[in-house]
């Protein structure tokens, strides 16, 4: 019940007209502060503005969503003479007054762009990014740990877990599995389902078999699923969904006159228990599970750095023991020396054997090709492939 000067036709007003209004005065003020801004950090801004305004429309919508639809259910009252029809939300506004005929062609806009097109819009933009959310011929513990930007391995999987986390949309399915990319306009879904489309229902029979039924299949979809990458969010959405379907039931014993008094009582404080018992097991056996997570991530973390230290070491020591004077670039010439003279790709090497003099090999290489790679009987020597990367009009000179 409202007051004359403010009644529920204004009230569904301010609550879809703010969120609006809200948006095109963030779009305005993007505007005009990315003329102040280097042109790389206007996209960025502008994605971190839409980014915080979808995370207020997903807290916002059952409540206008809610708002809108009790728009349209009357209540019928007898006078003694005729029957008068008010707006079950608000009984100062008659049905059959213009006013009300004006807020049910407002609400019916609104219907399609609150309850109808914001999880319509969400599904058509995270489809669109699908391919890159659960991509296809990977594993899905390779997919979860590419997404994120501090455990990414390759540099393209690198780029994607920004690009992913940075935009507005996708970030809120970084939260699930690759496969349930889709689970929050389920989540959207669910909660529509227990805040408006409950409305239709007439009477308290009929409202309680909705709800139970709704919370039952919510459950069992939550527990058989376990959507979130998280264990934490898994268990605390798990906790939700028995706290809704335990409240259904204790209210269907009240409505069946089951409990009252001291009885009642004592149920709701065993409810009560139940519930927090329920959530500190849940939340201590969440963090048990991502101390041992976290243990197995480093040690899987120092393996692959030390097999990759091994390996280094391992071509290292190839290198250092591979002995040039076994090319025939480096055998004897025709003189009998030991001394070698090769030019091969534009570069002039001469050497000089240890056998014959035990100071170090010196190397001349004279760069006269843009080729930055030298090769020793098909073999790929770094050493080389570093002294030939330098200008090519001048004349290089290296000691080995």
């Amino acid at each position: 019940m409202y007051e004359s000067s403010f009644d529920h036709f204004d009230a569904l007003i301010l609550e879809t007209i703010v969120p609006l209004a809200v948006l095109v005065a963030a779009e305005l003020y993007s505007k005009s502060v990315n003329r102040l801004r280097a042109p790389t950090d206007t996209n960025s801004h502008k994605q971190h503005i839409l980014s915080a305004w979808l995370t207020m429309l997903f807290l916002i919508l059952p409540v206008v969503s809610r708002r809108i639809c009790q728009s349209f259910t009357c209540d019928a009252y007898e006078d003694g003479t005729e029957v008068m029809r008010y707006l079950r939300a608000d009984t100062a506004i008659d049905c059959s007054s213009l006013r009300h005929d004006l807020m049910s062609v407002f609400a019916m806009c609104m219907v399609l762009v609150y309850p109808i097109g914001a999880p319509l819009l969400l599904f058509i933009l995270l489809f669109q990014h699908r391919e890159n959310l659960n991509p296809p011929d990977r594993e899905e513990e390779d997919v979860i740990e590419a997404r994120k930007v501090e455990t990414a391995q390759s540099y393209e999987d690198k780029v994607l877990a920004e690009a992913l986390a940075d935009d507005p949309v996708t970030s809120f399915a970084l939260h699930f599995r690759p496969r349930f990319w889709w689970y929050e306009v389920y989540n959207m879904s669910r909660r529509l389902l227990l805040t408006c489309v409950v409305l239709i229902c007439d009477g308290l029979a009929q409202t309680t078999l909705f709800v139970t039924t709704v919370a039952i299949v919510t459950l069992v979809i939550e527990q058989e699923t376990k959507p979130y990458c998280a264990s934490f969010l898994s268990a605390y959405c798990n906790v939700a969904c028995w706290q809704i379907l335990l409240f259904a039931l204790y209210l269907l014993l009240l409505d069946a006159a089951m409990t009252e008094g001291f009885q009642a009582a004592l149920i709701s404080s065993l409810l009560m228990l139940a519930n927090v018992a329920l959530i500190a097991t849940i939340f201590t056996e969440t963090k048990v599970n991502r101390e041992h997570r976290e243990e197995s991530i480093r040690r899987k973390t120092k393996f692959v750095k030390n097999r990759g230290l091994k390996a280094a070491s391992k071509q290292l020591n190839a290198i250092s023991h591979v002995n040039i004077f076994d090319n025939p670039l480096f055998r004897k010439n025709g003189r009998g020396d030991t001394a070698g003279t090769s030019s091969r790709g534009g570069v002039e090497m001469k050497g000089r054997s240890p056998a014959v003099d035990p100071s170090p090999i010196e190397i001349e290489m004279n760069v006269a090709s843009p080729s930055n790679e030298f090769a020793v009987e098909g073999i790929s020597n770094p050493i080389f492939s570093a002294a030939a990367s330098g200008p090519q009009s001048d004349g290089l000179a290296s000691t080995v």
